[in-house]
């Protein structure tokens, strides 16, 4: 291929995709910012604005078993550290509120304005963009792969049925992945400092299932 040829390929490949590119990152952070924000409001209207809530199997039996754990310790003013009405009897100690401050409780204190499961899937996106972006792809890929993450139909089943530690927990799992990413790359201290956050909060949901995966994906990406 001679020269003239070679520069004008090169030439046809930069204004195919030069429309997104000449973007700057911060226009598209804000631009991805008020997709993901917007769409999130529209698709979660009946949480968010209509104060609904599913009534899934999972749900109901969650507030039946700890009914008698709530009137316990409105009565008594302790915390009850033993549910005696599943399976005979079963610790509940590993189920208490936490009470340290971490991004949970900062969710949950926006709960009355912003539905809990926005919350969570802000900071799924945030996540997610941040995860793209280090792996070296541009913002409008980001954003294409936030909103592939967001509306995966497996959400609405975990909703319905009431599996909402495990939303959480897949919430934080691409920003566990960008902490330890960049903690490979980088090695600082600020690196170190977003893994351990994202990492904790992630166990803070005590969804051991999630977290057993997420663990074998940072292995697969250590290798």
């Amino acid at each position: 291929m001679s020269k003239k040829k070679r520069i004008s390929k090169e030439k046809i490949i930069k204004e195919k995709s030069s429309l997104l590119d000449k973007i700057s990152l911060k226009s598209g952070c804000i631009f991805s910012a008020v997709i993901v924000l917007l769409t999130l409001l529209i698709f979660y209207k009946p949480y968010v604005f209509d104060k609904l809530e599913p009534v899934g199997g999972d749900r109901m039996a969650s507030i039946g078993n700890s009914h008698q754990i709530h009137e316990y310790s409105q009565e008594s003013g302790d915390r009850a550290l033993w549910n005696p009405n599943i399976f005979c009897g079963i610790p509940i100690y590993h189920n208490l509120d936490n009470k340290t401050f971490h991004i949970d409780r900062l969710i949950s204190k926006l709960n009355p304005l912003l539905d809990w499961r926005i919350g969570w899937f802000i900071v799924g996106a945030i996540g997610m963009f941040l995860l793209i972006r280090i792996l070296g792809f541009p913002w409008y890929y980001s954003l294409l792969g936030i909103m592939v993450f967001l509306f995966f139909p497996h959400y609405q089943a975990l909703i319905i049925v009431g599996h909402n530690f495990k939303i959480r927990a897949l919430c934080a799992l691409p920003f566990v992945a960008y902490g330890f990413i960049r903690l490979i790359k980088k090695g600082d201290l600020l690196s170190l400092s977003i893994f351990a956050i994202t990492l904790s909060l992630q166990i803070r949901t005590k969804h051991f299932q999630i977290i057993f995966y997420t663990l074998l994906l940072l292995l697969v990406i250590g290798i």
